[in-house]
Formats: C-alpha cells, sequence, structure tokens
C-alpha cells in the first residue's frame, strides 16, 4: 500500500496523539462506580453493564450496606449483599487494573513515536 508522504505523517501523529491520550488515562483516571445506590439500608436501583461495579458483582435490588464516595483518597467504596453474601467494589481495585496497563501504554508510545519519525 503506497501512501503520499503527509499522509503517513498524518497517520503516524495520530497513532503518537492516542498513544499519549491512553498513558494519561492509565495513570491518572479513576474510574466511575457506574451503580446508583439508595443509602445503607436501600438498594441498589441501576448498574450500568460492564462498569466497575458490574464487572465487581454489584447488581440491582441488592442492600446497599456501606458506601463511601469519591471525596476520600482511595476514591469511591461500595458494599452490598444478596442473601447472606457480602459483594464489594472499589475504585482501588479498578485502579490497579488500568495501572497494569502502564507497560503496554509505554510500549504503543514508543512505537508510535518510532512510526512518526519514519514517516517523517
Amino acid at each position: 500500500m503506497n501512501l503520499r508522504r503527509a499522509t503517513q505523517i498524518g497517520l503516524g501523529l495520530l497513532v503518537l496523539v492516542i498513544a499519549v491520550l491512553s498513558m494519561v488515562a492509565s495513570t491518572t483516571i479513576i474510574p466511575e462506580v457506574g451503580v446508583m445506590p439508595d443509602n445503607p439500608g436501600g438498594l441498589v436501583w441501576h448498574v450500568d453493564p460492564g462498569s466497575p461495579a458490574w464487572r465487581g458483582g454489584i447488581r440491582e435490588g441488592q442492600e446497599v450496606t456501606a458506601i463511601r464516595g469519591s471525596d476520600s483518597s482511595d476514591g469511591w467504596e461500595l458494599w452490598t449483599t444478596e442473601g447472606q453474601v457480602a459483594i464489594g467494589t472499589s475504585a482501588r481495585d479498578h485502579i490497579e487494573v488500568m495501572r497494569s496497563h502502564i507497560p503496554w501504554a509505554l510500549v504503543s508510545l514508543f512505537v508510535a513515536g518510532i512510526a512518526a519519525l519514519l514517516a517523517y
């Protein structure tokens, strides 16, 4: 496939920008909980499918036993019960998953930089 030089440079820079954004996201973002619970003693009345709370096992209709907002240094935390089973999730758990992607973001940043240089 033959691309013009300007197109090659543009694609290289686009990939470089995407790599930079992935690096920033991996290192700085705190994931949103993705759930709308009542206060402790109430019920979870909505959970976004695929959200951190969903991946942590929180489902609609579970009783909320403890909730802490994102104003603390560790981010949010949510504990529910389903029968006698306690289910909890926190931002800390999901931040660790995001931080595990930092090496891949660094590799993509390096490869994108090389691609942009070679295109130039």
